[in-house]
């Protein structure tokens, strides 16, 4: 027996693959996380910016299913951040 159910496998092949925002300060950082997600066939970098007022903006006109966020960036700490983008 498959420690997967059919049911799930079906439902992940067919489904579009999850949007994700990457939200750091550290160019390096945002290259490492990218390539994470990139090697995930359900998971998609829509984009990656530097910073909250970039993701923000970014957010007004796109949806994602994920954001990463670094906690520790300047002028806006991720946490800080929480709200204004959910």
């Amino acid at each position: 027996m498959s420690a997967i159910s059919p049911w799930r496998e079906w439902s992940q092949k067919d489904r579009p693959p999850r949007k994700v925002l990457i939200v750091d300060d550290s160019v390096v950082a945002r290259s490492f996380l990218g390539k994470i997600f990139d090697d995930q066939p359900d998971m998609d970098v829509v984009g990656k910016v530097a910073n909250i007022g970039s993701a923000l903006h970014y957010l007004d006109g796109n949806r994602v299913d994920f954001v990463v966020l670094d906690n520790e960036m300047p002028g806006q700490t991720g946490i800080e951040a929480l709200p204004d983008l959910i």
